[in-house]
């Protein structure tokens, strides 16, 4: 069953007191988890070029690992995440493996950076 959670990306509610930090999925969480904080920002809104942004930090990750997102910015890193949620929503599927492990990069190199 895939994650199809929350059809409007950014309408996630926080209770107020929470910092982004506080509400990032724990290292190795599940797609379910890595969803429910990816729809926290409408990457739609957020960057024109989503698209071939997310698909340029994706190569990256690939060529030189996870340092390469380090050089990238905590709102940008975010957006790669929504891209990678809306992605897999649209194959209708969730991502395992390297694809999961992805995802988990990402959720990590905005831990390290914020």
């Amino acid at each position: 069953m895939t994650a199809r959670h929350g059809s409007r990306p950014g309408s996630a509610k926080t209770g107020g007191a929470e910092s982004e930090t506080d509400l990032l999925p724990e290292p190795g969480a599940d797609w379910v988890r890595i969803v429910n904080y990816a729809m926290r920002l409408n990457g739609y809104e957020y960057r024109k070029d989503l698209a071939a942004f997310a698909n340029e930090a994706a190569r990256l990750h690939s060529e030189r690992g996870a340092a390469a997102l380090a050089e990238i910015s905590v709102t940008d890193l975010r957006a790669c995440l929504f891209y990678e949620w809306r992605r897999w929503r649209h194959l209708g599927e969730d991502p395992e493996g390297s694809a999961l492990d992805y995802g988990r990069s990402l959720i990590e190199a905005i831990r390290v950076a914020t």
